[in-house]
């Protein structure tokens, strides 16, 4: 047993001095965080330039619905699409279409631009029709105050969860929380797996390389120096993943205090958060297995 300490210690020591080990250390939480709040930061910049949107609506009804944005300039056009096809110097980004009534033709409206679209342009777009065509909808039944009615109906219930124990004792449980446990602990282990499994075998394979490991068998049985490697290489990994957390922890507090979001003027982007995590989450196992093979 004394031998197999020897071991663990001589494996965890090792490791943990190495230059590889403390810069992977610092820059994986650093590029973690960067992953969730760098598209966050360029989401809230905005541009010089106003876009403007030319409204020719048919009906009269949906142009004065598109209120001016950051972005945007929307008004309503006296011209028609062939003429601002026509033009040769066009100061448009875009030109919004409607024909016809939006409830009986949900096809009579268009948007044309030499340019790709960009999603908030479409996002502005649909809701501020979207909104129209329900309230039209609800019209349509004409049953007094049926919009504040339909308000007034929706509710939200959440049923209570309790865990019943074999001794008769309750505790309130939820199912959410379990399953993100669960997710947390599947992504723990499979990167020890991946990752620190890989560092084991470089450890055995660079012994018998050196035919270190044949001096080490002298003196030591083949469970001992396993289990000695096993358990200071894991030690190693418990060590990182602690120091992993508290760096993305003050890191994120940095970034969400000072860094980025202390510059947004109370607005938040929800869609580039979501795919600043997205982006973070594709930073697998697979790529993270490359450094530390270097590590190793």
């Amino acid at each position: 047993m004394n031998k197999t300490r020897i071991i663990i210690k001589q494996e965890y020591m090792r490791r943990i001095r190495k230059k590889s080990f403390i810069i992977m250390t610092f820059l994986t939480p650093l590029l973690m965080v960067g992953l969730i709040f760098v598209p966050l930061w360029l989401a809230t910049m905005k541009g010089k330039d106003i876009r403007r949107i030319a409204v020719i609506d048919k009906t009269g009804k949906y142009a004065p619905l598109f209120t001016q944005t950051d972005n945007y300039h929307f008004f309503e056009a006296d011209k028609s699409l062939d003429e601002f096809r026509a033009e040769e110097q066009k100061d448009l980004f875009a030109i919004l279409t409607i024909s016809d009534d939006l409830l009986e033709n949900p096809k009579a409206a268009a948007l044309y631009s030499e340019k790709q679209i960009p999603g908030e342009l479409s996002r502005i777009v649909n809701q501020t029709l979207t909104k129209q065509i329900e309230s039209d909808k609800l019209a349509s039944f004409q049953i007094p105050d049926l919009e504040q009615i339909i308000h007034e109906s929706r509710v939200q219930f959440q049923i209570q969860t309790i865990k019943w124990g074999k001794d008769g004792t309750e505790s309130s449980s939820s199912g959410m929380i379990a399953h993100l446990i669960g997710i947390f602990s599947t992504i723990i282990i499979y990167m020890f797996i991946m990752l620190y499994g890989a560092m084991v075998m470089q450890g055995v394979s660079e012994e018998k390389t050196n035919r270190i490991v044949e001096i080490m068998v002298s003196s030591v049985n083949p469970f001992s120096l396993m289990m000695g490697k096993v358990v200071g290489i894991g030690l190693v990994g418990l060590t990182q993943i602690i120091l992993w957390g508290i760096l993305m922890g003050v890191f994120m507090l940095i970034g969400s205090s000072g860094l980025f979001l202390g510059k947004m003027d109370g607005e938040i982007n929800m869609a580039a958060m979501q795919q600043g995590v997205a982006m973070s989450q594709q930073v697998n196992a697979a790529e993270l297995q490359q450094g530390f093979e270097w590590i190793a």
